[in-house]
């Protein structure tokens, strides 16, 4: 019955509301660029990573039973190969090339995620690209080669691994729509458990990426790892799921531009992380990008409602 409430809460999302959603988790996401390089400090980005999976995947699961739900999903599968693909992909990359690299440089390359969605759904599935989605992905593209020639071979390895994460959260978004429609899971109980087969995934590699090693309990990490699971994890990625499983893609896609500039932003402010002016340029022109496709995408939503 609560997961059956839960359904139709997520269906009827008034649009404020609906905003209001995407506002906030973009303040989540974009703000967890600098608290996770913090968090990094004193661990491994996969060990950091593995544990905010570990630790939520099981908590979200119970807050579902408490409620009265159902923790099966229809295709076990399913959760499997998003799990492996999105979260152990996006989420370890991820944390691996801000170990190594910016946090705010990482969050706006991770970030180009829905050019990838873009350039991977035309390529495997045949849809089509109005021209406007084009220039913004070109645009990207641009972006994304400045900052790569701006940071050197030093910078490589994590400008790599950034892109990368994006390209991973662009094949999980596609499989999870794919499986979504034919079996039409539960948000929170398909998010949980895909995050528990990622975080899995991830611990098993650990042994054997460089850089990992054991945890310094600090105060400041635990605070670190304490916001990464609970609001980061917990909360954010039952609303990514619920938000790519009922809202329209132009809806989801304005929530994008925020993060990776709050990222940027508050990386700047509290790390101190001071781009070059290629760099800059290049950080800049993929942010431009984000915003023209968000803006193309609530045009092309418009039109859709008009016809």
């Amino acid at each position: 019955m609560a997961a059956a409430r839960s359904d139709v809460l997520s269906r009827t999302l008034s649009p404020t509301m609906s905003l209001v959603v995407i506002v906030g988790l973009s303040m989540i996401w974009g703000y967890h660029w600098a608290v996770m390089k913090i968090g990094l400090y004193y661990c491994g980005g996969l060990t950091y990573t593995a544990i905010r999976c570990i630790i939520a995947a099981p908590v979200m699961l119970l807050i579902v039973k408490l409620r009265g739900g159902s923790i099966r999903l229809k295709a076990p599968k399913a959760a499997i190969i998003v799990g492996i693909v999105q979260t152990a992909g996006n989420f370890g990359l991820g944390a691996i090339a801000v170990k190594f690299g910016e946090a705010g440089k990482s969050a706006v390359l991770t970030y180009t995620m829905p050019f990838w969605v873009l350039l991977l759904g035309f390529l495997f599935l045949g849809e089509r690209a109005g021209p406007r989605r084009w220039i913004a992905a070109t645009l990207a593209g641009i972006g994304t080669l400045l900052v790569a020639l701006a940071g050197g071979v030093a910078q490589l390895m994590p400008v790599a691994l950034a892109i990368l994460a994006g390209i991973c959260w662009a094949s999980g978004v596609l499989l999870y729509q794919y499986f979504h429609k034919k079996n039409a899971d539960e948000p929170t109980v398909f998010a949980a458990w895909q995050l528990l087969v990622g975080g899995i995934s991830m611990g098993i590699f650990i042994p054997f990426v460089p850089g990992e090693h054991a945890i310094q309990w600090t105060p400041a990490f635990i605070g670190a790892m304490t916001y990464t699971t609970v609001l980061a994890t917990i909360v954010a990625v039952y609303l990514w799921f619920l938000l790519i499983s009922r809202l329209e893609a132009g809806m989801v896609a304005l929530g994008i531009l925020l993060a990776p500039a709050i990222g940027l932003a508050s990386s700047w402010i509290q790390l101190a992380e001071r781009p070059s002016l290629l760099e800059a340029t290049g950080l800049g022109t993929i942010l431009f990008a984000i915003a023209f496709f968000a803006w193309a995408e609530w045009r092309r939503s418009r039109a859709v409602k008009t016809d």
